[in-house]
């Protein structure tokens, strides 16, 4: 386990997601200055891919007892011995604590000094067989689910 917290930043994701939020709301605004206004609503599934980009984003803490993830829209936490399994997919990964769930970037994503020394928890937990872990299509469409803890 840890003895200190980590803390892994995600802000290439966030700048992912603040450049496509304000990239597709702007469009259907210029389309309808423009006399296309027909053309809005498929922007739609843009701006809230947009939108769900920024609520697995923020800033991921590991202490010995809990994962946590804290972004614009609270502060989303998990304890460690509640994990009974993991998921991960193109984009995201996915802890399973019965029907919570805490969702964050895939590692690629993660940044800090502290981003490898949390990789290596993680896949140490899944090479000891402690937490199952398995790839899914479904991991990149979960949001987090039960596990805000604050605002």
């Amino acid at each position: 386990m840890i003895e200190t917290p980590l803390r892994v930043s995600t802000w290439r994701v966030q700048a992912f997601g603040w450049v496509g939020l304000a990239f597709f709301s702007f469009c259907p605004i210029l389309g309808c200055f423009k006399e296309q206004a027909h053309v809005a609503p498929y922007f739609i599934p843009f701006i809230l891919l947009s939108a769900a980009v920024l609520v697995i984003s923020g800033t991921i803490i590991a202490t010995p007892e809990t994962l946590s993830l804290t972004n614009m829209f609270g502060r989303f936490e998990l304890p460690w011995r509640e994990v009974d399994r993991i998921e991960f997919g193109q984009g995201s990964l996915v802890f399973f604590a019965g029907q919570r769930r805490l969702t964050l970037p895939v590692f690629g994503w993660w940044s800090g000094p502290d981003a490898y020394a949390l990789y290596n928890l993680i896949h140490s937990f899944s090479c000891h067989g402690q937490i199952p872990m398995k790839l899914t299509f479904r991991a990149d469409l979960l949001l987090h689910k039960n596990t805000r803890v604050s605002c």
